[in-house]
């Protein structure tokens, strides 16, 4: 099966390497309905010469997305996926959660417990939490207090 894969990369490649470099990159795909094609195909194939500087003009015009834009035509063709978390239906992968309250509501004790729990494959309040690497950065207190908060995580009869 042909892919577009290598390609794209080689443009994406030498997009990064002109970078800081070129005035401006973009890459600009030509539409030729083919496998394997490119600008000398399209043209061959009824593009024309003098589009090549207005597509190039857009391609480099154009403002970056913001966010992506759903296509409900695919989604009426595919069965969706749901949504992962590390403990449901809290903390999903690879967001940003914000844990908001008064101070002194044990906010800071919940993330440490939260990645304290998923580093040692332990549930957390009943509920599982994905085992994996965590990382906790804290400002608030020091080593000997998170030790001591993190120490106060359910005990290991309680591992799954």
């Amino acid at each position: 099966m042909f892919s577009l894969a290598p390609f794209v990369q080689a443009a994406n490649d030498v997009a990064e390497k002109l970078t800081g470099t070129a005035a401006a990159v973009a890459i600009l795909p030509v539409p030729t309905g083919a496998e394997k094609s490119d600008v000398s195909d399209w043209l061959a194939n009824g593009g024309s010469a003098f589009e090549l500087p207005r597509k190039a003009e857009e391609a480099l015009t154009k403002p970056d997305e913001t966010f992506p834009i759903a296509d409900l035509e695919a989604w009426g063709r595919t069965t969706p996926v749901a949504k992962a978390f590390v403990m449901a239906p809290f903390v999903p992968p690879d967001e940003v959660v914000v844990v908001t309250g008064d101070g002194g509501t044990n906010k800071s004790t919940l993330a440490l417990q939260i990645s304290a729990c998923a580093a040692a494959n332990r549930p957390m309040l009943g509920m599982n939490v994905v085992p994996g690497p965590s990382l906790y950065i804290t400002a608030e207190d020091d080593d000997r207090e998170n030790h001591c908060v993190s120490a106060r995580s359910p005990p290991r009869s309680a591992r799954r």
